[in-house]
């Protein structure tokens, strides 16, 4: 059956990178630009999923010629993000500042932000903003 469509069955060392050189690639961009993003964030090596999840989200979206809308943040951001609570009882804050970690695929309109954890110090909390929350998040700029 294989002869009859033109195609070559073929077989390929295991575990030698250079038999599957096109995705051995990819993986190279991706690396390279997760590195990039957190160098520039100056974010420890604990964040490299969420630097790869967005590394290969932009990459797919070039890819797509599907452009993202002009100033939304990226990986290391420092964004805000509503406090539904803070909208309930006047005296509470209505944000908390986070950075911003990749856009979620799974869900419109979505996206993964760390904020700071309340209940212990200097611990981070993952979490995942979905539409119609996306207007909590806007963009600020490093150190301003």
């Amino acid at each position: 059956m294989l002869k009859s469509r033109g195609i070559f069955q073929t077989t390929t060392q295991g575990h030698d990178p250079k038999f599957n050189g096109l995705a051995e690639r990819y993986i190279g961009i991706i690396k390279g630009r997760t590195t990039a993003y957190l160098t520039h964030a100056s974010l420890p090596l604990r964040f490299w999923y969420w630097g790869a999840l967005q590394s290969a989200y932009v990459y797919r979206s070039r890819v797509l010629e599907a452009p993202f809308p002009r100033g939304c943040p990226t990986f290391g951001n420092r964004v805000l993000v509503r406090c539904i609570d803070g909208e309930k009882k006047s005296f509470k804050p209505k944000c908390e500042e986070g950075i911003f970690l990749s856009w979620d695929s799974g869900t419109v309109q979505g996206a993964y932000v760390a904020v700071q954890n309340k209940s212990t110090s200097g611990g981070m909390t993952i979490v995942r903003v979905q539409h119609p929350y996306l207007g909590q998040i806007r963009s600020l700029r490093h150190g301003r």
